[in-house]
């Protein structure tokens, strides 16, 4: 009995460490950039969606109309990000994640920045693309595509 219990423990600890690995490959390894790609996903979240200007301000509702309505005067002002240590901490205990100030979304790359995230949209896949890069980096250190929610009927 007592080696069954010793198998199925080991069976259950490596399950958790091939689960941790598997998790770690999806977001980048910089800590600010993963918080910035929760973010987005929080963005693109029904959780926002149905709190958001763009199910009434947006005809066709594409990934690509959702980004361009992300970075409009209308769309960026419902991103949720403080600055305020007080504030932001309040929003994460509400579940709500908070982009870091050292982290630049845009829809074009902006090779001076430091940290960034380029969101697009690929209306054929239905999805929004993000692409995260590190300083001048040619290449991206990280990219995911997010299955864009279907609009509500």
């Amino acid at each position: 009995m007592p080696r069954k219990n010793f198998i199925l423990s080991l069976a259950a600890l490596l399950a958790i460490a091939a689960l941790s690995g598997c998790s770690a490959s999806k977001a980048p390894r910089d800590r600010e950039l993963a918080q910035a790609v929760r973010f987005v996903h929080y963005l693109v979240s029904p959780r926002f969606g149905n709190r958001s200007a763009f199910q009434i301000a947006v005809k066709h509702k594409t990934p690509s109309a959702f980004v361009a309505y992300l970075f409009s005067t209308m769309g960026s002002a419902e991103w949720v990000s403080t600055g305020d240590p007080f504030e932001d901490e309040q929003l994460r205990a509400a579940g709500i994640p908070v982009l870091p100030r050292s982290v630049i979304l845009t829809r074009r790359r902006k090779p001076s920045a430091e940290k960034q995230l380029i969101i697009t949209g690929d209306d054929d896949a239905s999805q929004i693309i993000v692409e995260a890069y590190l300083g001048g980096a040619e290449a991206p250190v990280f990219v995911e595509r997010i299955a864009f929610p279907r609009p509500a009927p």
